[in-house]
């Protein structure tokens, strides 16, 4: 009897050969992902405690004032709570501004635009506010509304808040976690991480400019 010695591979011998490099393939992409995922983490962490540092240096030289940022604490509250959109012109003009004003003097550059900036990873920059009591009056001078009204106080802006949004840190509750440093003595800002203070809270806030999928 003549035997075959060329026999070939069998169809499921090939099957579970592809399907073992398909496994692995998912896994090794997969690490490469948290990988890159960690690397723009470490970035943005940096870049936060590089402002950190600008803040103070430009505080010293002004008397303990910092950039006053166009979003202040009462007018940025519903921009957080809703989805952060930071390819608007106002946002990146407000950040602009601020590198504008520190670099390169307290800050040696200016940080990069995050490269998920389309998923709502970009930096936020807030100064303080404060509420006057006034009324409102029309264009006549008649009286619309004696309740108290909100004014920015421009002067003096002695408190601020810079953060980020990261992709490997999450809350207790398994959101997106915002992590940020704060200057001045008030915290305007709730951070899941504040660099400044070390305090660690689980605060949720939508960062995805996607609608309904929100962290």
């Amino acid at each position: 009897m003549k035997i075959n010695k060329n026999k070939g591979f069998t169809l499921i011998e090939l099957l579970v050969v592809i399907a073992i490099i398909g496994l692995l393939s998912s896994i090794v992409l997969t690490s490469l992902a948290q990988a890159r995922a960690s690397a723009r983490d470490a970035k943005r962490i940096g870049e936060i405690r590089s402002v950190e540092k600008a803040l103070y240096l430009y505080a010293l030289d002004n008397n303990g004032n910092v950039p006053k940022s166009n979003y202040q604490t009462f007018s940025f509250l519903p921009f957080i709570n809703s989805h952060i959109n930071c390819e608007d012109p106002d946002f990146v003009a407000n950040l602009n501004n601020l590198y504008d004003t520190l670099v390169p003097k307290y800050l040696s550059s200016r940080p990069t635009k995050d490269p998920i900036s389309a998923l709502g990873h970009c930096y936020i920059y807030i100064t303080d506010s404060a509420n006057v009591a006034g009324s409102s009056y029309d264009q006549n001078g008649k009286l619309i509304s004696s309740e108290t009204v909100a004014t920015i106080i421009t002067a003096k802006v002695k408190t601020a808040a810079f953060g980020n949004f990261l992709e490997n840190v999450n809350t207790l509750s398994g959101y997106k976690a915002l992590v940020g440093i704060t200057y001045g003595d008030i915290p305007i800002m709730n951070f899941n991480v504040n660099y400044t203070t070390g305090k660690k809270i689980d605060v949720r806030y939508n960062y995805n400019v996607q609608p309904n999928d929100s962290y």
